[in-house]
């Protein structure tokens, strides 16, 4: 909900039933009603005078010569102008919220080319709220040049200079370059609705964004805005993972930012699409599942489950060997996983235990595909399929040296059939807490899976003896699971 400023009734937040709300509430009021009916170019008739609220930004449009002594020149008329308040508050009660009240104006040049911008303006029908700091917009311009090759789309240059008449707060800096960290909409800046409906009205670019911006259901629709942030589970060199609860529906999920920066920087912007892709592609009990991707100038954010269980590898180092019923539930559940991603034709590329998370239940979630091909998106060339059986192969090598197949170490080509050898290195762990080809030093590991038989702890169960043997077969093609499947594991 919204509060109204002229009753102080609070109004649902639906811009209809605001802009009903306000024409009953100020329309007979000579002194707060403002000539405000904007003239929208393409629209046979003007908007009805109102005052509109949107989210906690109060606007208002004029078409007359002069706008509370500011004149406009005569080819402006035909687009709209606004006064937009906006405020901010931050979650620590050490600094005062603040507010913002600038003047909102759009036109297009001969090129096609459109201007929306705003400048700070003392408006005589906008108060200030008790205790909120103004802050000003010198400059806030959004420059929309139409595409030279496709007319449906268009770059977009956003200029920004803002006097925040402090040094700080932080949380207040952030505005300008951070995400809005759950203190709500960003004071300075347009919001993505106005900069598509003025564009839209100003010009022929219905596809500004190039998403489906007209669908209400679209996960374009959701923002930073529709989550409260509520813990920092982990820091890295891309960025951070926060946990966040989705307002509407009250669901806990954890939030994934990455630094656009250093995607580009490190050259992880293929990892990340990949990934990216693959989780919204698969759904599984057994793999993390995206639910919503959305992205700012900045960052990138994605929102999967949250899994409070921890990852695999601080369970292994806690238990060090693990009992064998708990080794036989988890590889069945992996197994699950491995199979379903093979039947996607992706290849997961990076089974180790540090990315195998445990939920509430115990029960196993695959995460990370940063590594993992997946052939729907990237065929292979004509060179990687070989043999009778038309064989798919790729030739990265990439992920853990100590979980690679000896086809990957030795660069020969590989595909689905290494997850299965990474299984059974994993299962072998669980067991024994040691790596079947563990040797005095790193290069003696690796040249013992390349070389030599495993290891194979004469303490385990028989049958499990048998499915590690079988899961460290060097030819893949004789592999477990390499022939039928996850058929051949039950």
């Amino acid at each position: 909900t919204a509060r109204c400023k002229s009753c102080g009734l609070m109004i649902s937040r639906d811009i209809e039933a605001i802009e009903e709300h306000m024409i009953e509430c100020i329309g007979s009021n000579s002194r707060k009603s403002i000539a405000i009916s904007t003239s929208y170019p393409k629209s046979p008739n003007n908007r009805p005078k109102s005052m509109l609220f949107d989210g906690n930004t109060l606007t208002s449009g004029v078409n007359n010569m002069k706008l509370y002594g500011i004149t406009r020149k005569p080819e402006l008329e035909k687009y709209g102008t606004r006064i937009i308040y906006r405020t901010a508050r931050s979650q620590s009660k050490v600094y005062a919220p603040r507010e913002v009240c600038a003047l909102q104006d759009a036109f297009m040049d001969n090129d096609g080319t459109c201007y929306i911008y705003e400048v700070s303006v003392r408006h005589c029908d906008v108060r200030g709220m008790p205790g909120y700091v103004t802050a000003d917009i010198l400059l806030l311009m959004h420059v929309a040049k139409p595409h030279p090759t496709n007319p449906n789309m268009c770059n977009i240059t956003i200029i920004s200079q803002i006097d925040t008449r402090v040094q700080g707060p932080q949380w207040l800096l952030s505005f300008i370059t951070e995400e809005s960290n759950g203190l709500g909409n960003n004071i300075t800046s347009l919001r993505k609705e106005d900069l598509i409906r003025e564009l839209k009205q100003c010009g022929n670019l219905q596809d500004i964004l190039n998403d489906d911006t007209s669908n209400p259901d679209s996960e374009s629709k959701v923002n930073l805005d529709d989550f409260d942030l509520l813990a920092v589970l982990g820091r890295g060199g891309f960025g951070k993972v926060m946990q966040v609860r989705h307002r509407l529906t009250n669901e806990v999920y954890a939030m994934k930012i990455l630094k656009k920066t250093e995607l580009r920087r490190r050259r992880q912007v293929e990892r990340t699409h990949t990934e990216r892709t693959i989780l919204a592609a698969v759904r599984h009990p057994f793999i993390v599942c995206l639910h919503y991707a959305f992205q700012n100038s900045t960052k990138l954010y994605m929102v999967m489950d949250f899994v409070q269980g921890g990852d695999f590898f601080t369970l292994m180092r806690k238990f060090k060997r693990l009992p064998e019923d708990w080794v036989r539930l988890y590889v069945a559940e992996i197994a699950l996983a491995l199979q379903h991603l093979h039947d996607m034709e992706i290849v997961y590329r990076d089974l180790k235990p540090e990315n195998i998370l445990l939920d509430s239940d115990g029960h196993i979630k695959l995460t990370d595909f940063g590594l993992s091909r997946y052939f729907e998106t990237r065929p292979p060339a004509t060179e990687d399929i070989v043999g009778e059986e038309n064989d798919i192969l790729t030739r990265s090598f990439c992920g853990t040296e100590q979980y690679m197949s000896p086809e990957m170490l030795l660069q020969q080509g590989h595909n689905y059939r290494m997850d299965w050898w990474c299984l059974g290195l994993l299962m072998h762990e669980m067991i024994t807490s040691k790596h079947p080809f563990q040797g005095p030093s790193h290069y003696d590991t690796l040249r013992n899976m390349v070389t030599k038989a495993p290891n194979i702890d004469n303490r385990i169960t028989t049958s499990a003896h048998a499915v590690v043997k079988n899961f460290l077969i060097k030819n893949p093609k004789t592999r477990l699971c390499c022939k039928d499947g996850i058929n051949e594991l039950k």
